[in-house]
């Protein structure tokens, strides 16, 4: 069994522990509830908030800074407006900004790397991708937008993109657009799901059910995001070769 199964199981396993417990105990869920409320408030009321948004910005970089290896920085978003409590405009607006830039990295290193990645072998990878991209130019942006505005990886896109020298700037706005309506929508999620939370009820115990139902969802996205060979939908022609 893969590693990742193995913790994939082991967080459900306690997940459902602490739920059977403390719908065995009802001093542990007012606990929990207490404590959980009283995180929240601090960090809705904490001039410090800002931060959270930075954070958030720095993550979002970093996530889409790692080439090949999908990173789930979209669950932090969805943590931040269903935990946290933060705007979802200003964050969703703030985090697309920084997965833009994250994205870059990818491009540079189709644009000065392309001769390497030949020669690892990533050329059959982008094959069919780059034939596309050279014959159907006019409808490049919109498929930035399209990669960036769903869990596909962008990097077998934006290599290719380097490799054709198509500008930085003609790449990064549509990529920009398509992350900011990607975590839009995942913030105004998380935001829907904590005020649903809200309107249930106030039963600590039904504040726990619902608490660990949130961690299972995004347990689970981000085990599908990460461990999904999303490369395999978008399979290369075989004997294309990068052009020098």
């Amino acid at each position: 069994m893969k590693r990742s199964k193995k913790l994939l199981i082991t967080a459900y396993v306690l997940i459902a522990s602490f739920v059977a417990i403390a719908l065995i105990d009802r001093n542990v869920a007012e606990s929990v509830e207490r404590l959980s409320n009283a995180l929240r408030d601090w960090s809705r009321n904490s001039p410090t908030r800002i931060h959270a948004y930075f954070a958030s910005f720095l993550l979002s970089i970093v996530g889409n800074t790692t080439i090949f290896i999908p990173f789930p920085y979209a669950a932090v978003v969805f943590i931040m407006t269903s935990q946290v409590g933060l705007d979802p405009l200003l964050l969703g607006i703030v985090s697309g900004i920084g997965a833009a830039i994250g994205e870059t990295t990818s491009y540079a290193l189709g644009y000065g790397g392309g001769k390497y990645l030949e020669k690892r072998g990533y050329a059959e990878k982008f094959g069919s991708l780059h034939a596309f991209l050279l014959e159907h130019r006019k409808l490049v942006p919109l498929a930035i937008y399209f990669f960036a505005a769903t869990p596909l990886p962008d990097d077998v896109l934006m290599v290719p993109l380097g490799m054709l020298r198509y500008g930085l700037m003609h790449s990064l706005i549509p990529c920009c657009l398509g992350k900011m309506t990607m975590l839009l929508f995942i913030g105004y999620f998380g935001s829907f799901v904590s005020g649903l939370g809200g309107y249930l009820g106030e039963d600590p115990v039904f504040g726990i059910i619902f608490d660990a139902a949130t961690i299972f969802f995004v347990v689970s996205m981000v085990y599908i995001i990460v461990e999904f060979d999303w490369a395999e939908l978008l399979k290369p022609k075989k004997g294309w070769q990068i052009q020098p």
